[in-house]
């Protein structure tokens, strides 16, 4: 799980994380949270307070992997540079990169 998934997963869940300056807070209409979201809350502060100022960390940016089959898988979130049909690199490229 990265800040953007932990994000995701607290909005389907009904919980609105707010920040201010350096302290993460959260408001949900359904249930508590669980002390297992508490905790990823907490291992993600800083990443999740950067996510809602605006500033994308390049670690939170999904890169392609190879999936149990040994498919390449680059998800729609991969930096452009992945996609050949947007002037990216080459899936042999990609998969170079990878090994």
């Amino acid at each position: 799980m990265n800040a953007k998934s932990l994000l995701d997963e607290m909005e389907r869940k009904g919980v609105r994380i707010s920040f201010d300056g350096d302290h993460l807070g959260y408001r949900t209409t359904r249930e508590p949270l669980t002390p297992e979201l508490l905790g990823e809350l907490k291992a993600w502060k800083s990443e999740i307070i950067s996510l809602l100022r605006g500033e994308e960390r390049e670690e939170d940016v999904p890169l392609p992997y190879f999936n149990s089959i040994g498919d390449l898988v680059i998800p729609f979130d991969a930096d452009p540079k992945y996609f050949w049909w947007a002037g990216g690199q080459s899936i042999s490229e990609t998969r170079e990169e990878l090994q």
